[in-house]
């Protein structure tokens, strides 16, 4: 079930140090929340979602654990705010962006504003770029930025909740879509060779099935239903 809620302050509360107040937040499958921080950043997530924030009077951090986040941060140039994901570090001073952890790479896309985007290895900068409006780029676990990138900012929609993609790869598309489905739905790709298919399309998240007929219609795939009732991606049969 998709909904949205504004909660302030939600989630397991700690003291990491005497000045730092830490908060842990989550979603279920197919929710969309949105947060208030104590400074007044929001934070939309999207479904399956999980990430915690450590605040203090000298920083604002917040580590993405697994799902997409939307950040809007409030400006403060006394206490620099930034996002980790896996080895990548988003440095921000106030601006609106897009964090996705994904399985090969996290993807930043930025809706507004500058931020900087670094890879960290045994706690050194490795690789960094900056991003401005419009713009995205992939930071792979490998430890490769990928190109920087502009981007149509209405694929952030999902926010609203609709799924949006242009010119992305199938295995991009069904790992999101899977936050949106129960366990006993999630989409398998059969052959490794469609991974790669690029795919523009929009769905509802709460109506996935849809966007599994519609790329049936568009792709050279079939899809099928296991008995356990995943769905199965595979490469067309010829006749």
């Amino acid at each position: 079930m998709l909904c949205a809620a504004l909660f302030f302050g939600l989630g397991v509360w700690s003291l990491s140090s005497p000045s730092a107040k830490v908060f842990e937040h989550t979603t279920s499958t197919g929710e969309i929340r949105t947060i208030i921080l104590t400074d007044g950043s929001k934070i939309t997530l999207g479904g399956s979602t999980s990430l915690k924030s450590s605040f203090s009077d000298q920083s604002r951090q917040v580590t993405l654990n697994s799902g997409r986040a939307f950040f809007d941060v409030s400006p403060d140039i006394d206490r620099p705010f930034t996002v980790s994901a896996a080895d990548t570090r988003i440095r921000v001073l106030g601006t609106s962006f897009d964090v996705a952890f994904r399985s090969e790479d996290v993807h930043v896309s930025v809706e507004h504003g500058r931020v900087d985007v670094s890879i960290i290895e045994n706690g050194s900068v490795t690789d960094s770029s900056l991003l401005t409006d419009g713009m995205q780029i992939s930071a792979a676990y490998t430890g490769v930025m990928g190109p920087k990138n502009n981007f149509d900012t209405n694929t952030l929609s999902w926010r609203q909740g609709q799924l949006a993609y242009v010119d992305t790869r199938l295995e991009d598309i069904v790992e999101e879509v899977n936050r949106y489905r129960t366990p006993s739905q999630k989409i398998k790709i059969a052959d490794a060779a469609l991974e790669n298919l690029r795919v523009s399309f929009s769905v509802a998240a709460d109506q996935t099935d849809t966007l599994l007929s519609g790329l049936e219609a568009i792709l050279p795939i079939e899809v099928e239903r296991s008995a356990t009732g995943t769905t199965i991606i595979r490469a067309s049969r010829e006749d």
